[in-house]
């Protein structure tokens, strides 16, 4: 047998993950993280496990995204 596919949360999952997000990017100002932490940050969810295409396997938000918001966290706390 191959590989197991990797799965993206539920679109309700992703959708609430998305909303408490904005929010709280939002109300802090929708401060972003430096151009150094940025590429740190991509450089671990790149080669995360978790991972699927370009999403975050564990919450499904976009990477690119989610690595450039200050308020972000990995839901694996990996930053």
């Amino acid at each position: 047998m191959g590989q197991q596919q990797k799965k993206l949360p539920s679109n309700w999952k992703m959708f609430l993950n998305f909303v408490k997000a904005v929010f709280k990017h939002a109300s802090t100002g929708a401060k972003k993280v430096s151009k150094g932490e940025y590429a740190e940050r991509l450089s671990t969810c790149y080669t995360c496990k978790h991972r699927v295409v370009n999403r975050c396997g564990a919450c499904g938000c976009f990477i690119e995204t989610k690595a450039a918001w200050k308020t972000s966290k990995c839901p694996h706390k990996h930053w």
